[in-house]
């Protein structure tokens, strides 16, 4: 009775461990976001212009082991304010031999914060992780037109920021804790950029 009570509990822990090997493990995985380049939000265009933005998914499973070969996507949502992407707001990849797989975005349209949720689909739906993220780019309201994304409408979303009081950020596109004309410019490069620039 003893030694089938033990060869059924070491029947269980190896068909457990069978099942552990190679299932994304979502508190042994992790997601992590490359650093906005000037410091308090990243800054897009609809053609790339500004910024690249670079998520990297890790997935390992209940042994720490990385899980290769993995369907895996990143998909943006947004929280509090409008949020858009002229390459889609879900991306999707395959993990390397490391378990490693990197999403890059280059277009993220609007402006406020946003979030990125990543999902793993090598075995059924496997939520990982989410990132969140503040923001802007020139086409302040997200329109997503493939002529020309940003015009006077932004200019206007824009501008109500260029007083000393509300200060906000969507509106700082160099980061010097004020709106100015350095930010005019820099709004202004994505003037005649449409969606169908979009890297």
């Amino acid at each position: 009775m003893r030694k089938s009570l033990v060869l059924a509990s070491l029947f269980v822990l190896v068909c457990g461990g069978e099942v552990l090997a190679g299932v994304p493990d979502p508190l042994r995985s992790g997601t992590g976001l490359s650093t906005p380049a000037a410091g308090c939000q990243y800054r897009f265009r609809a053609n790339g212009g500004l910024d690249t933005m670079t998520l990297c998914v890790t997935l390992r499973d209940g042994f720490t082991a990385p899980v290769a070969a993995c369907s895996t996507s990143a998909t943006i949502g947004s929280p509090s304010i409008i949020v858009g992407d002229c390459g889609g707001l879900t991306q999707t990849g395959f993990t390397d031999g490391a378990g490693v797989v990197y999403f890059y975005y280059q277009c993220v349209s609007g402006r406020g914060d946003a979030t990125i949720d990543v999902v793993a689909h090598c075995s059924g739906d496997i939520a990982i992780g989410s990132q969140t993220f503040t923001f802007t780019n020139s086409d302040m309201n997200a329109s997503n037109e493939a002529g020309a994304s940003t015009d006077v409408v932004d200019l206007g979303i824009w501008a109500g920021c260029y007083t000393p009081s509300p200060y906000c950020v969507a509106s700082d596109f160099n980061c010097a804790s004020g709106v100015d004309v350095v930010d005019l410019g820099l709004w202004a490069g994505g003037l005649g950029i449409g969606c169908s620039s979009c890297p």
